[in-house]
């Protein structure tokens, strides 16, 4: 009660304690009006200061992380480059190979698999970041350009059986005369696809293996080139929607705060 009185009233504490012993009925209700004051105070500034405090441990936290960016980067350098990329799919193919050769078992299929995100919208997104980057790249030609751009907007949500972008107008009219032949190739591969996955589909009924519902194949054929262009693809993509999930977790948790 003391310490209180004292943290309350500073060094007229004594007075305040003689009034209340000499004269309760008064000096009493006012003492217990002037602490329920001060606790709805002090209650107030605590959340202001958690508040501060935990911008600050947030700072500090990322600030303390600073000294793994160099070493993160150089690790995330090697696996983005193509030779790696490349050496990789060539060990997965060596391993099973040399599993056959010494007679173990070996699966069936492809040699590796990655998923896209369930978002749709994050294989759009990383698309118009590509071109974003692309089209502020003064070394590449217009032509070139407008390739890429007819090549993640049309040909890849084609390949992955997706709708494709919109382009504008102009895109599509500059475009269209000077491509018209690669239209007509991207035509070309997408029936070789579906006549490809109809024999394949009907070679896995044969061997009473039940393809999986809500599954549509599509086969590809293509140089390493593309096997590194699709694999950094579905690595932006898988990062963008991470990031994206982790936003809305921090928004998600601020709005409870």
């Amino acid at each position: 009660m003391y310490r209180a009185l004292k943290r309350i009233y500073g060094e007229h504490a004594n007075k305040m304690l003689e009034g209340a012993q000499k004269n309760p009925s008064v000096v009493v209700p006012r003492l217990i009006e002037r602490m329920h004051q001060k606790d709805r105070e002090w209650r107030d500034a605590q959340v202001q200061f958690n508040r501060v405090w935990r911008e600050q441990t947030e700072k500090y936290y990322a600030k303390s992380l600073d000294h793994q960016a160099l070493s993160f980067k150089q690790n995330d350098l090697k696996l983005l480059r193509s030779k790696m990329i490349v050496h990789h799919f060539e060990t997965l193919y060596d391993e099973r190979e040399t599993r056959r050769e010494e007679g173990a078992s070996t699966e069936i299929g492809p040699h590796c698999i990655y998923d896209y995100p369930d978002d749709m919208s994050v294989l759009y997104d990383v698309n118009d970041l590509v071109i974003h980057y692309v089209k502020r790249q003064p070394n590449i030609q217009k032509e070139e350009k407008g390739h890429a751009k007819k090549t993640l907007k049309r040909f890849l949500p084609e390949l992955f059986n997706i709708p494709a972008q919109q382009m504008s107008d102009d895109e599509d009219s500059c475009a269209e005369p000077k491509h018209a032949g690669m239209v007509m190739q991207w035509n070309y591969l997408s029936w070789i696809a579906l006549n490809k996955g109809s024999k394949l589909q009907a070679a896995a009924e044969e061997l009473e293996v039940k393809p999986r519902r809500g599954t549509s194949y599509r086969l590809f054929f293509g140089a390493n080139t593309w096997c590194v262009f699709l694999r950094l693809h579905q690595m932006l993509c898988d990062r963008l929607a991470r990031l994206k999930k982790k936003t809305a977790e921090m928004l998600e948790s601020y709005r409870v705060r």
